[in-house]
């Protein structure tokens, strides 16, 4: 299991740390240490729980308990607002410093925000890197400058608010219908490092099953290739030799995928997994993906 950072840090400079129990923060007791203070001071980072009202009411401002969410709040409310910020073709993001709110995420009152370019063709793990020292810079920030962060606050409109929701496989399955090449790009680069995006092969003849494909590597094709000229329809591909990958007609705009998986074998790149696979081609030598 994967150690907190902050807590090697924290027992690293003898800080004492507290431990959530199995049962969840309703189990858990604040130590004397945090009851008995005239200020104590609540803050949470990708945290992933309610706090309970029982606990908040430990800290007499409601801007002592507050919250840094890497997005600019209230749009991308919700667990993954990093990956869907690249998944939606953002060209900018933002961090937010919020009260915790007592019975909803991310609704708190606004404490500070500070808006985030999203460099070109950005991966989640790289957006995080960049947003990570910023993040810190704005808490410290917040928490140095409390009382007057708290003078200027700015309720949530709601009437502007979108989702983040956390990822699910849905999310991943490429729907050749309604998706163009970007927009596979972006959901390539956004969910990738932990949910590749998924699709079907169906096979030309009946002699084959559909089978379940994993897209580990892929790119926009700025440029049609001479050997997908023949394509009729989104999901249908070819291979190109001259470039060892596979490219795929989509509603707009054409997609390349370098390195494939068929589910339950291993990833291979595109060149080696069209050899096992040209036979459930037609005879075009296309295939099609559902």
């Amino acid at each position: 299991m994967r150690v907190s950072p902050v807590k090697q840090l924290a027992e690293q400079k003898h800080v004492p740390v507290s431990t959530v129990p199995k049962e969840g923060l309703e189990a858990f007791t604040l130590p004397p240490s945090i009851c008995e203070s005239k200020s104590p001071l609540l803050i949470t980072a990708s945290f992933g729980h309610r706090i309970p009202t029982s606990m908040l009411s430990h800290f007499p401002s409601t801007s002592l308990a507050i919250n840094l969410h890497p997005s600019m709040l209230p749009d991308l409310r919700g667990a993954a607002p990093l990956q869907w910020a690249i998944a939606r073709q953002y060209t900018q993001t933002g961090i937010t410093v919020q009260q915790l709110h007592p019975t909803h995420f991310d609704r708190g009152g606004i404490l500070k925000q500070v808006i985030v370019n999203i460099p070109t063709s950005c991966t989640y793990p790289a957006l995080v890197e960049e947003l990570a020292p910023r993040g810190a810079e704005l808490l410290v920030d917040v928490v140095a400058r409390l009382p007057e962060c708290h003078a200027r606050l700015i309720p949530q409109d709601s009437t502007h608010a979108t989702r983040a929701p956390k990822l699910a496989p849905r999310f991943s399955q490429i729907r050749w219908d309604a998706w163009n090449a970007a927009m596979i790009d972006a959901r390539m680069r956004a969910f990738g490092y932990t949910q590749p995006l998924t699709t079907t092969l169906i096979p030309a003849t009946s002699q084959f099953s559909p089978a379940p494909c994993i897209i580990h590597e892929g790119h926009v094709l700025l440029e049609t290739p001479s050997e997908a000229k023949s394509l009729e329809k989104p999901g249908q591909g070819v291979y190109v030799s001259h470039g060892g990958f596979l490219a795929f007609k989509t509603i707009s705009g054409m997609y390349g995928i370098t390195r494939i998986q068929t589910r339950g074998k291993p990833a291979r790149l595109s060149q080696d997994w069209w050899r096992g696979f040209r036979d459930r081609a037609d005879d075009q030598g296309r295939i099609q993906f559902a």
